[in-house]
C-alpha cells in the first residue's frame, strides 16, 4: 500500500484530521485551497436535505465554518 492507500485507509477510518495534517506538510496552503475551491464549485454537488432544513429555521442569519457554498 502507498501514501495514496494511506490516506485513502486513514479516510475510511475516518481519522481526517491526520490526513489534513499529512497535506498540510506536503501541499502548499494555496494548493490545498484551490483543492477545495474545485471541489466545492462541482456543479454536480447541490444541497441535501439537511441543508435545506437549516434554511427553515427561522433566524435572520446563519454563519457557519463548512466551506461549501450550499
Amino acid at each position: 500500500m502507498g501514501v495514496g492507500g494511506d490516506i485513502e485507509a486513514s479516510l475510511d477510518d475516518g481519522r481526517f484530521l491526520d490526513v489534513a495534517q499529512y497535506l498540510a506538510g506536503i501541499k502548499t496552503e494555496r494548493a490545498i485551497q484551490q483543492k477545495i475551491a474545485d471541489v466545492i464549485k462541482d456543479p454536480r454537488i447541490v444541497p441535501g436535505h439537511l441543508q435545506e432544513l437549516i434554511v427553515q429555521v427561522p433566524f435572520k442569519g446563519i454563519i457557519t465554518t463548512n466551506y461549501d457554498l450550499l
